[in-house]
């Protein structure tokens, strides 16, 4: 349908089909609609899928959902606040899987809908208390990713446990594990990434569109590939336990949530950058020039990498 719609203008068109056809809408459905995609090759069934989303998302009106196929359906509102509330509380899994949503806009097609792109909040480890700002979170962040939003008080101040940096991030590139950074040590330092709300993902290659039974690496050299050979694991995934936010961010909502290795130069680019990092922000007078970033051909070993991997 898609090719013969895409070659109408070739098409020479009879009495009947060169007809324009003036439609009327439905007033109630205009921004009320999502496209729902299930990252998972398991069949699903769309009378679980309404009673699961309907007891994770709680939203104030009903919904209905419609089977569109090939693991995809529409979600069908009667208040776009709710629509719009559930966009803002993602991401979501279903059975642990990435559940991609795309809010379809007026007189948008089915066909239109993307799910190339989701949004985290990432958790950035074991970075030194003194440069632990919302200049250094952004910049950290923005090899991931378009950094959204930084967990930061209204000073910039970010210390604690760890950064929280909510980024929407390319579901075509690899998660990135980590970066290097330059706090004016002689030598660059690791700090890690872990994701809030994780769904299942591939450990071999860190796409998030399948897991890691369903891999081309793994199929293609399975007998080979031992566990010890994933380069990316559970490791990646932040606890349950949410770090302490600063007061000046609300708290989002609580819910249920439910070859051979990757040569180099496929892994994720941001593996290759080191973040030079600035001195602590005092005052708005000192932000000037505190912070640069600058990228060398190069990636980081991870020496204890497989530790936590049982």
């Amino acid at each position: 349908m898609d090719d013969i719609t895409s070659k109408w203008n070739r098409l020479s068109l009879n009495h009947s089909e060169n007809q324009t056809i003036v439609l009327t809408p439905t007033i109630t459905g205009n921004g009320k609609v999502l496209v729902a995609k299930f990252f998972t090759k398991r069949r699903i069934n769309m009378e679980a899928v309404l009673r699961t989303l309907k007891s994770m998302w709680k939203t104030e009106k009903s919904f209905d959902v419609r089977d569109l196929g090939s693991n995809m359906a529409l979600v069908l509102f009667d208040e776009e606040y709710d629509l719009d509330h559930i966009l803002m509380r993602g991401p979501w899994s279903f059975d642990k899987y990435l559940l991609g949503l795309y809010k379809l806009g007026k007189n948008e097609a089915v066909k239109n809908a993307r799910f190339d792109r989701v949004s985290f909040w990432v958790q950035i480890h074991n970075l030194p208390i003194q440069h632990m700002n919302k200049e250094n979170a952004e910049a950290i962040g923005n090899p991931v990713g378009l950094v959204e939003q930084v967990d930061a008080s209204s000073t910039g101040d970010c210390r604690g446990k760890c950064i929280r940096v909510h980024v929407n991030m390319d579901m075509g590139q690899p998660l990135c594990r980590g970066i290097k950074v330059d706090v004016g040590e002689s030598s660059p330092q690791w700090v890690s990434f872990q994701y809030e709300c994780m769904p299942i993902f591939c450990y071999w290659c860190g796409l998030l569109n399948h897991d890691k039974r369903d891999c081309k690496l793994w199929v293609c050299n399975k007998g080979t590939l031992k566990k010890e050979d994933q380069q990316y694991g559970v490791w990646m995934k932040a606890s349950l336990e949410r770090p302490q936010q600063h007061p000046d961010v609300a708290p989002p909502p609580q819910r249920n949530r439910i070859a051979t290795l990757t040569p180099p130069e496929i892994l994720a680019p941001a593996l290759a950058t080191i973040i030079v990092v600035g001195r602590p922000i005092a005052n708005t007078a000192d932000t000037r020039d505190s912070l640069s970033i600058s990228a060398i051909n190069c990636y980081p070993t991870y020496p204890d990498i497989y530790r936590n991997i049982k």
